[in-house]
This record gives C-alpha cells, structure tokens and sequence, in this order.
C-alpha cells in the first residue's frame, strides 16, 4: 500500500511541476508579494544621506585652493498617512486572495492528477479481472468438452462456454 502512495505522491508532484497555470499563479504570488513589501517598505523608518564635496583649483583660487565638504544624515519616520496606510493594507489583502487563489489551483490539480491515476489503477484492475475471467471460462470449457466427450453433459454446456469465451476475448480487447 505504501508502494501505491508514493506512485501517487510521486504522479502528484509531477503534475504540480509541469502545470503552466500553477507555475503562472506562483509568480503573480511572487509578485504580489513585492509589491506589498514595497508597499510595507514607505511605512517604515527613512534614512537619507548626502555627502557633498567640493574643491577649487590652486590656479583659480590663487593661493591654496578651497575645499569644502558637507555632509547630512536624516531620519524620518510616517506617524499617520492615510493613503500609505490604506495602500498597505489592500496590498495585504490581495496578497492574501492570491495565496488563496494559488492554493485552490493547486489543490485542483493534485485531485485531478490523484482522480486520473486512480481511474489508470481501476483500469488496470479491471483488466486484471477480465484476463482472470478468460482464464477461467478457457478452463471451464476444457472441462465440459472432456464431460461431453465421457458423456456426463450435452454438447450446450461446450456451445455455452465457447459464447462465454468470445465475450470474455471481447472485453479483454
């Protein structure tokens, strides 16, 4: 039974691996997921610096050059904006309709692959079924010709079991 699992985790994961749509939904997914962080990213602590220089040629300038260099380190930080905050929180959310809709993708693709695999098991032990059935009716007719031949049954049961045969080949085909 454990051997039969793995066949189908092992169909299943397939299935995932090669589903364009899937593949497709789990960019969007990645995407989506940017841009919230982006999104996320305009609420958080900014930090901006500048560095400025500047430097005067001695020729210019006469005597020694000027040099001069300026620098500025700023932090800010948003308390209340209505338009970021609202911006973040439908980023959020549509992050989270997509995750859904990921999932429901590929929640319907493994019960399609685990469905189509296990009509191939049903298939294949039906077929089973059908080969043993024709084992049986060929042996079941051997012996109404050797029970016709000592006289014990009449030539129907023969007649009988050669139609079974044919149907049985039938159904094996």
């Amino acid at each position: 039974e454990s051997l039969a699992r793995r066949r189908e985790h092992n169909q299943v994961q397939e299935a995932l691996a090669r589903n364009l749509n899937y593949a497709m939904s789990q960019e969007e997914l990645r995407s989506i997921q940017q841009d919230t962080r982006i999104t996320r990213s305009r609420l958080l602590p900014q930090l901006n610096a500048s560095l400025t220089g500047q430097a005067m040629d001695d020729d210019l300038a006469g005597q020694g050059g000027d040099r001069s260099i300026s620098g500025s380190l700023g932090l800010s930080q948003t308390i209340y904006a209505e338009s970021s905050f609202a911006d973040y929180e439908v980023a959020k959310r549509s992050e989270s309709a997509k995750a859904a809709n990921t999932d429901a993708t590929r929640l319907d693709i493994i019960q399609q692959a685990a469905q189509a695999y296990l009509n191939v098991l049903v298939t294949q032990t039906q077929l089973e079924i059908q080969k043993e059935n024709l084992k049986v009716t060929r042996a079941n007719l051997d012996r109404a010709r050797l029970r016709y031949e000592v006289g014990s049954a009449d030539r129907s049961d023969v007649f009988r079991f050669k139609s079974q045969l044919g149907a049985n080949r039938q159904e094996v085909s």
